[in-house]
């Protein structure tokens, strides 16, 4: 089993537009993979024989004033091209043309193009301008797309959409199940997440520096967080979208005591908490105090930045680990305190097992 659902679309469909601008906007970041497949519409709709909506004027009317409906409730920048229908097999041919690292960005630009900018594709400059910016030479482009490989691989997956009975864009297919219409795109969700149930009653995983991005998905059943009883510099370091993520509301709980050994070098002191007490694997320590950097390490002793001079000979520093886990198994106990007075004493029962 895959999180994978595959997308017919061609670029002239509106349904096709929207759906790719929520799939972008909503499932970029859920680790579900959207197979794209160009079709060409109009070339289905002759196999299927059916009369497209832009060829009747009451399905037309409707189908515009419907667009708009569905791009103002999910905020997506929409137009309704004057120039509907044209004719896509140049810029659905070029979306085969193009290399992999290229086509998301090809699709962006030719979709905007058409139904956020409104621009009329049908003329030549203007499909060029898109291809310039695509930094795309146009008559490699144009000579290019009449390749009979490129023609032919257009009508082939043509065809075999039609074969799946598939009849329109954008359509979704998982687990062999068709879902048709931009409106039907989270109903596949709810199909993958389903399939998944089905081969596994309960789902499990997780950890705790993204545990709120795959919570969101719906599909976990149970959440194996435990860094987040501790913590750690690293996991409280992480960031998404530009934002802090969930783990700092997670405080820090764990600490190696140390103690300053030598202040021989302005602003500097020498602690001692080394290798051989915490694990620098993913990061040297934090201090909890501010302006106080732990900077260096050697086996036994660790090099401290004090710009301000403020350590002295036998002050005690709580350094916070890198990476709690591996901390954890270089010790044998956990002094726990409570109200700056120890309570009690934990044995750390499974230092140096690997399993």
């Amino acid at each position: 089993m895959t999180k994978t659902i595959d997308f017919y679309f061609d670029i002239i469909s509106p349904y096709s537009y929207l759906a790719h601008k929520k799939i972008k906007k909503n499932y970029k970041d859920k680790n579900i993979k959207f197979n794209y497949k160009p079709i060409l519409l109009g070339g289905l709709h002759k196999l299927a024989e059916i009369t497209a909506p832009a060829f009747n004027k009451f399905k037309m009317n409707n189908m515009k004033r419907d667009c708009e409906l569905v791009a103002n409730k999910n905020n997506i920048e929409f137009k309704w091209n004057d120039r509907f229908p044209i004719n896509s097999i140049n810029i659905m041919r070029g979306y085969l043309l193009v290399e992999n690292q290229l086509k998301e960005e090809f699709l962006d630009k030719f979709f905007d193009a058409y139904w956020k900018n409104n621009k009329d594709l049908d003329i030549k400059e203007n499909f060029n301008e898109v291809l310039k910016d695509l930094k795309i030479n146009s008559d490699n482009y144009f000579n290019n797309i009449q390749n009979k490989k490129i023609k032919e691989e257009l009508k082939i997956k043509t065809s075999e959409a039609f074969d799946k009975e598939v009849f329109g864009a954008p359509t979704f297919i998982v687990n062999n199940k068709l879902f048709w219409g931009q409106d039907r795109l989270e109903y596949a969700i709810d199909e993958l997440k389903n399939s998944f149930k089905e081969f596994f009653p309960i789902i499990t995983g997780v950890g705790t520096g993204w545990f709120d991005l795959e919570v969101s998905e719906n599909i976990y059943d149970e959440i194996q967080v435990g860094s987040y009883a501790f913590m750690d510099a690293h996991y409280s370091s992480l960031k998404h979208d530009n934002k802090i993520n969930n783990t700092n509301n997670f405080e820090n709980s764990l600490f190696i005591l140390s103690s300053v050994m030598s202040k021989a070098l302005d602003k500097h002191a020498v602690v001692d908490a080394g290798l051989k007490s915490i694990s620098v694997d993913s990061g040297l320590p934090k201090t909890n105090t501010n302006n106080i950097n732990y900077i260096k390490c050697s086996d036994e002793h660790g090099i401290i930045y004090d710009p301000e001079n403020t350590l002295k000979i036998n002050d005690k520093l709580y350094l916070i680990p890198g990476h709690c886990d591996p901390t954890c198994n270089l010790h044998d106990w956990y002094v726990v305190i409570k109200n700056e007075k120890v309570i009690d004493l934990w044995p750390v029962s499974a230092r140096g097992y690997s399993y």
